[in-house]
């Protein structure tokens, strides 16, 4: 009994460390946002069924920053996908949000990028933002920041750079 007791003893220091080391690895970890875990269940729900994807070349200058009516008033370049479930796109989207490491932000900047999801009816069930470099934007209308990947997964998929 007292052998047991000693090598309990002697274990608990051992088992705190694991623990804090635990803790320390849960805090640094980073978390998917709900933010982006609502859009990419968004865009895995079969009842998304079409998605229109339009921009304007960073390139372009404009006497003032586009805002999310603007964008789509201009709708420069646009790409309408019907077959979204199961497309390489919705793929390529939902990889790209989950590694885009999307925080809230303040300001949306720029927008150049607009992804309009909708489903049954063609009703607007998402709407993703983003400006010419993917830093800032604005996801179901709350300003964003990241680090490229949407945009970059949107330019491959399209040919653009």
């Amino acid at each position: 009994m007292q052998r047991h007791l000693l090598a309990i003893l002697l274990l608990l220091p051992l088992l705190g460390c694991d623990q804090q080391r635990q803790q320390r690895t849960a805090q640094t970890t980073p978390s998917t946002p709900p933010m982006v875990q609502s859009a990419v269940s968004v865009l895995r729900d079969p009842r998304t069924t079409r998605v229109e994807v339009f921009w304007v070349p960073k390139e372009v200058a404009t006497r003032t920053r586009l805002t999310p009516q603007l964008l789509e008033d201009i709708r420069n370049r646009k790409m309408n996908d019907s077959g979204f479930q199961g497309s390489e796109l919705q793929r390529s989207l939902i990889q790209a949000l989950q590694q885009a490491d999307i925080q809230p932000g303040s300001d949306p900047g720029d927008l150049r990028w607009a992804c309009i999801f909708h489903g049954a009816g063609n009703i607007r069930v998402l709407s993703i933002y983003f400006d010419g470099y993917g830093r800032k934007g604005l996801i179901q209308g709350t300003p964003v920041t990241s680090n490229g990947e949407v945009v970059a997964a949107l330019e491959r998929e399209f040919g653009i750079r």
